[in-house]
C-alpha cells in the first residue's frame, strides 16, 4: 500500500512545528516514528532534515534515499491526500525542488572530492539531475588525466574501454598508438620497425615505421640496397621511390646496354 490516510496527524504536525524552529532532534524522532504509516509527509520531512547542513544529521545519502521515494508515492495519492499534504507545503513542485536541491548539493560534494568514485556515484544515483552531463564530462576528463599521468599502454586502453563515447576517447587512442610505437621500436632497429609495420598496419605510426625501414635499408644508397628493398618490402609506401633510385643508378651512362640490364632486374 503506497499511502494511507493521515493516521498520525499529531506527530506529523508536531514534527513540522519542530522543524520550523530548527528542533531537528525532535522533528527527526517524530518523522521516523511516523514514517511507515505516512511515507510522504514523514519522508519529505526527513529528506529536508538530512539535506540541511545546519544540524548533526546532515547526510546527503540519507536525504537522497528518502527523497527518491516521494515521487511514486505522491503520484499514487488521491486528491484528498494531496489536500492534506498542502498544510505542510508538500506538492509535486515542492518534491521536485527538494530533489533538485539534493542533486545540486551532491554534485558540489562530488566536485569537491574530485575523484572517479565520487563522480561515478553521482552519475549512477542522480540520473535525472540537471548536472548529470557535467558530472559525466568531469569524470571522463579526470579519468583521461589519470591515464596520461600513468602513461602506460594498459592505462590508455582501460580508458578507451571504459569511456568509448567520451570526448577524450580519440585523444586517448592517439596516445595509445604513439606509446605502442615508441615501446615497440625503442631500440631503433630495422627489424623492430619492420615488425611493427607487419603487426600493426593500421596504426598511424606504421607510416613512420615504413619511413624508417626505407631509410635503414638504403642507408648507403647503392643499387644493391634498393634492389633488396624492392624484393623484401613490396608493400612499402616507398617502393616507387626505390625503383626510381635504382633506375637512376643503373642507367647513369644512359646507354642501351645499361637500360637493358635494368629491365632484366
Amino acid at each position: 500500500m503506497l499511502f494511507c490516510s493521515f493516521i498520525f496527524p499529531s506527530k506529523i504536525d508536531k514534527g513540522y512545528k519542530a522543524l520550523e524552529v530548527y528542533n531537528y532532534f525532535e522533528a527527526k524522532r517524530l518523522f521516523q516514528q511516523s514514517f511507515k504509516k505516512d511515507v510522504l509527509a514523514s519522508g519529505y520531512g526527513l529528506a529536508t532534515i538530512y539535506s540541511r547542513n545546519d544540524n548533526p544529521f546532515y547526510n546527503l545519502d540519507s536525504a537522497y534515499r528518502y527523497a527518491k521515494k516521494l515521487n511514486a508515492f505522491y503520484a499514487a495519492s488521491d486528491a484528498k491526500r494531496r489536500a492534506e499534504l498542502k498544510k505542510f507545503s508538500i506538492d509535486s513542485l515542492a518534491i521536485i525542488s527538494l530533489q533538485k536541491k539534493i542533486d545540486s548539493l551532491e554534485f558540489d560534494y562530488s566536485k569537491k572530492q574530485h575523484s572517479l568514485v565520487a563522480y561515478q556515484k553521482f552519475i549512477e544515483q542522480h540520473k535525472t539531475a540537471l548536472q548529470l552531463n557535467e558530472a559525466i564530462e568531469q569524470r571522463n576528463q579526470l579519468a583521461y588525466e589519470l591515464a596520461k599521468s600513468e602513461g602506460t599502454l594498459s592505462a590508455f586502453q582501460q580508458f578507451i574501454d571504459s569511456y568509448p563515447n567520451s570526448k577524450q576517447a580519440l585523444a586517448a587512442k592517439k596516445d595509445f598508438d604513439r606509446k605502442l610505437y615508441l615501446s615497440e621500436t625503442k631500440e631503433n632497429k630495422l627489424d623492430q620497425f619492420a615488425k611493427f609495420v607487419r603487426e600493426y598496419p593500421t596504426n598511424p605510426f606504421a607510416q613512420i615505421a615504413q619511413d624508417s625501414v626505407y631509410a635503414k635499408e638504403t642507408v648507403n644508397k647503392t643499387a644493391d640496397e634498393y634492389l633488396n628493398f624492392i624484393k623484401n618490402y613490396p608493400k612499402n609506401k616507398h617502393l616507387k621511390d626505390a625503383w626510381k633510385a635504382l633506375y637512376q643508378l643503373s642507367t647513369l651512362d644512359f646507354t642501351a646496354n645499361a637500360i637493358s640490364e635494368f629491365v632484366k632486374k
